[in-house]
């Protein structure tokens, strides 16, 4: 874990579902020089707080920060592996075929 992740904060009381989310402030060492605690600041109902809660308790939510390690788009991705390559050409929409519509007549 480290500062600037976004975590849900575990609430005994509370479904998963309504766990509150945050962003780590602060990092606290132990006795021991590890990371036991961490700072959250979170944003409840337009105020904003802070709280103390053990790593334990902090569940890091998978969310990128460095858009640099992603590609801009799908087709700049496509492009950079069909380098010196035509680009395909998307085919025109043919028109809707009517198919026939009947009542008895149809169905034998």
């Amino acid at each position: 874990m480290k500062i600037g992740d976004v975590v849900s904060v575990h609430d005994e009381s509370l479904p998963r579902a309504k766990w509150r989310m945050g962003v780590v402030h602060e990092l606290i060492n132990g006795v021991n020089k590890k990371m036991r605690r961490a700072v959250i600041h979170i944003a409840d109902k337009g105020k904003s707080s802070y709280l103390r809660r053990p790593l334990q308790r902090l569940f890091p939510l998978e969310i990128l920060d460095d858009v640099e390690k992603e590609p801009k788009s799908i087709t700049e991705d496509v492009t950079s592996v069909n380098k010196g390559k035509p680009e395909p050409v998307q085919a025109e929409p043919k028109e809707m075929l009517s198919r026939p519509r009947g009542g008895s007549s149809s169905r034998r």
